[in-house]
């Protein structure tokens, strides 16, 4: 957008010198005919501002602002080609101010208020430049300026062009430095005046100052570099630089005795949203510091209540107004979700508190029946054991409801993905495993656990398949399939995949009676191959004219010796017998769990036969999650009518979290459920609680989420 200069149309004369650098200089002015009087801003070296970008500058910052922005006074006017000054001139509207520079040089005091105001009107001040991407003023101790209410006001418009490590840089400077200037100079002109316990430099300083200080790798900074940077400076730096080190008598100024760092320190600021944290900092300290803390004992209120509540509620209105004029409205709605999660961890803590002060309970009334009673020692003894434990484990919970790092929460709705989703999406490998999902029967990870009673069933196509997707390729030399109770394999091959997918056929039979009979077991040598990626497939039918098929058990065997006793099993040890979390990835033609999180996927999960209720579980093995809600799908075919949602944090104790039993009006094929756990789960099932009266009741779900909030138990895990 193209903006035009706003011409002054007095004429006036200079009656008043405020400040001058070699780049600009402030003055005040008085109209020939109105005597009205007005500020202005001179660029002195006009060769180095085009009228665009002068123009252009300036119309930007009155666009944004409205010309009614707190910390600046108000512009009336700029001209790039002034016929009094004969330079590019701001005019400002006139407001009773005082230089800083000038208060200070007088020796005198600036009261507390004042300086906080200064601080935080800086740091809000660049934070509202940063947001709307204003080009800044020359700012330095000399070129702020203090109205009547003293607040701090800034006079100026920048025109370099900063990239935006160099503006950081420059900004860090500019903050590090007014700390320092006004806070020192303060402390010298009133160091005296009052008890240095409450003394606002400890107060405020320490803590924007530990904010903005940078880290350096090495103390031992090279001089030289910092004689560089020193050379670099602008000439405004320069002259901050030089007040903040010579007092009025050309002395050098020496630190007061808290021991404060040098803030003259070669600033490296890594990136710019450093930075912009940094800031953000500083803006939570100025907005929640506790004014009384730091407003009190001073040797101007004369111990009066009523001065020392008054300069708090003139800083609290300042800050009101630059609040609300300095941030936009993404940084408002951000601190908003802030404080509402902070609220909401508040009441997640209290429950918890709640929930460990009756455990608490409970093991006093076993230490209770312990005297009374020694024949239960060993019982009580076991119950004691395990109550801690689970004071422990609610501990840990409670660490990751406080820490607002450790969190995520996803809200119930019906057109977003779920926690679950969330994980699954966020994996860098499917072997990262940060939920494992298993199901009752029908699980194809039962075939390489020994131990596993079940079996795996296939669908009834022409071709079926199992596949075995190794996280490191192993090299196979050997094999054994056992059967299961029928549908025993009658043509069949073992496959594996090369680094471009092409498929290599290891072996291969037809109308083999071998595997024709219940728990029939077969062990077949191949020509080593080292591959990742293995499957087993079916051609045709089985030996009972049908096209299912299935396994009860198989296992590979390699040349490594790390496999020796068979490479399933050797995983199965290391992921501590768990097969769902051994370092291979299985699925089948029928059978996948990475689709459930999904809607409307191309495979569904489905149990075989159970005696209980059936049910599919999903473990998170970095975490737990409080629930709010859930979603599932189901079969149209397959209804479902009665069902729990349940979770337990030991496999072991379960407790339920949802209970639904519907009619067939009101069962569709995708529902969503409100709810609300009590406690926070690493473990939740979903069970088909429906009678079963032929114990052939089956669960089938196409998908199944939770909504919530997501407590990280692991901190090295990082959310996206």
């Amino acid at each position: 957008m193209d903006f035009e200069e706003k011409p002054f149309t007095e004429n006036f004369k200079v009656t008043y010198v405020l400040n001058e650098t070699k780049n600009f200089k402030v003055s005040q002015i008085t109209c020939d005919e109105t005597d009205n009087k007005y500020f202005i801003f001179c660029f002195k070296n006009q060769k180095g501002i085009t009228k665009d970008r002068f123009v252009n500058s300036i119309g930007k910052v009155l666009d944004i602002t409205n010309n009614n922005y707190p910390l600046f006074l108000q512009i009336v006017g700029f001209e790039y080609n002034n016929q009094i000054t004969n330079c590019p001139t701001i005019f400002y509207e006139y407001s009773d101010i005082r230089s800083l520079q000038e208060i200070v040089a007088k020796n005198e005091l600036i009261e507390q208020g004042c300086q906080f105001k200064i601080i935080s009107g800086v740091a809000f001040l660049i934070k509202f430049l940063i947001t709307h991407k204003l080009p800044v003023g020359p700012l330095s101790f000399k070129n702020i300026y203090i109205n009547k209410n003293k607040d701090p006001i800034f006079m100026g418009v920048h025109f370099d062009d900063y990239s935006a490590n160099q503006a950081s840089d420059s900004f860090c400077k500019i903050l590090i430095k007014l700390c320092s200037e006004v806070l020192d100079e303060s402390f010298n002109s009133i160091n005296s005046s009052y008890d240095e316990n409450y003394c606002f430099v400890n107060q405020v300083y320490s803590q924007m100052h530990s904010i903005l200080e940078p880290d350096h790798e090495n103390d031992n900074e090279n001089e030289n570099d910092r004689e560089s940077d020193k050379e670099n400076e602008n000439d405004d730096e320069k002259d901050c630089r030089k007040n903040s080190e010579d007092d009025s008598n050309g002395n050098k100024t020496s630190n007061h005795k808290k021991g404060k760092k040098n803030t003259e320190k070669n600033i490296d600021v890594q990136n710019f949203s450093h930075f912009e944290e940094k800031i953000a900092k500083i803006i939570d300290v100025a907005v929640s510091i506790d004014l009384r803390k730091i407003i009190r004992n001073l040797s101007e209120y004369d111990n009066d209540v009523s001065i020392m509540n008054s300069s708090i509620q003139n800083v609290e209105l300042f800050l009101s107004k630059i609040f609300t004029e300095s941030l936009s409205e993404q940084s408002l709605l951000q601190l908003y979700r802030k404080s509402n999660q902070q609220q909401r961890q508040i009441n997640e803590l209290s429950s918890t508190i709640e929930n460990l002060t009756e455990e608490l309970r409970e093991m006093s009334q076993i230490i209770f029946k312990l005297q009374n009673n020694q024949n239960q020692i060993q019982e009580v003894t076991k119950k004691a054991i395990d109550l801690d434990e689970n004071v422990k484990q609610k501990l840990s919970i409670l660490k990751s409801l406080i820490d607002p790092i450790h969190r995520i929460e996803i809200p119930l709705d019906n057109s977003r993905n779920g926690i679950f989703a969330y994980l699954i999406n966020n994996q860098t490998s499917k072997f990262d495993r940060d939920l494992v999902p298993s199901q009752s029967s029908g699980d194809v990870y039962c075939i390489i656990d020994e131990n596993n009673p079940g079996n795996f069933s296939s669908g009834s196509g022409d071709y079926e398949w199992v596949q075995f997707e190794f996280k490191e390729p192993i090299s196979l030399v050997s094999f054994m399939i056992r059967s299961a109770h029928r549908a025993f394999l009658k043509t069949w091959n073992l496959v594996a995949y090369d680094d471009h997918e092409n498929e290599i056929i290891l072996y291969q039979t037809k109308d083999n009676p071998s595997l024709n009979g219940k728990n029939k077991e077969v062990i077949l040598n191949v020509k080593a191959y080292k591959a990742q990626t293995f499957r087993l497939e079916k051609l045709g039918e089985n030996w009972a004219g049908t096209n299912f098929m299935r396994i009860q058990q198989i296992e590979f065997y390699s040349d490594d010796p790390k496999y020796l006793g068979g490479v399933f099993k050797t995983l199965l040890e290391e992921a501590g017998g768990d097969p769902h979390k051994a370092d291979v990835f299985i699925t089948s033609s029928n059978f996948d769990f990475q689709r459930f999180h999904k809607l409307s996927p191309s495979r569904s999960l489905c149990t075989l036969y159970d005696q209980d209720s059936p049910w599919f579980q999903v473990e998170l093995t970095k975490g737990f999650a409080i629930v709010h809600g859930y979603r599932i799908q189901i079969l149209d075919n397959f209804p479902i009518y009665k069902w729990q949602l349940i979770g337990s944090n030991d496999k072991e104790n379960w407790d339920v979290i949802h209970e639904v039993s519907i009619s067939q009006n009101d069962c569709s094929s995708l529902m969503i459920f409100e709810c609300n756990s009590k406690l926070p789960y690493s473990t939740f099932r979903f069970l088909n609680t429906m009678e079963n009266k032929n114990d052939d009741l089956k669960l089938r779900l196409k998908h199944f989420d939770i909504f919530g909030i997501y407590l990280i138990n692991e901190p090295s895990v990082a959310l996206e």
